[in-house]
């Protein structure tokens, strides 16, 4: 859309590529403006290293994309969108090309 309000229902966090750096947030899901990051979340491992993975999980370098398709993306790939502590990108694991990442937590707008 052209046109994006500054409150919205439904917000779902996202967060940076790792859980220990600040700049978890609440965002509109049906905006793009995060990416995926996948993991079946009784698995330690793919918590600890959630995945990304070309042409599957993800498009195009940088792609961002709503909610929806992330979770959508994370399905077919056999996992799900997850709360992670870090991110893998096949083949090459680079902390530049990650960004924030969706989580399935839902987050709300609050105003004073």
């Amino acid at each position: 859309p052209c046109v994006q309000m500054a409150f919205y229902n439904n917000g779902k966090q996202i967060q940076l590529y790792d859980d220990y750096r600040p700049g978890q947030m609440c965002a509109n899901p049906e905006l793009a403006h995060a990416r995926e990051a996948c993991c079946r979340q009784n698995k330690i491992e793919e918590v600890r290293k959630a995945a990304m993975d070309p042409g599957v999980t993800y498009l195009y370098e940088g792609e961002r994309m709503t909610y929806n398709t992330a979770k959508n993306r994370c399905v077919a790939y056999g996992q799900d969108l997850c709360l992670f502590k870090s991110i893998r990108i096949t083949p090459n694991d680079d902390d530049a090309r990650k960004g924030y990442h969706w989580t399935p937590l839902d987050c709300s707008i609050n105003v004073k």
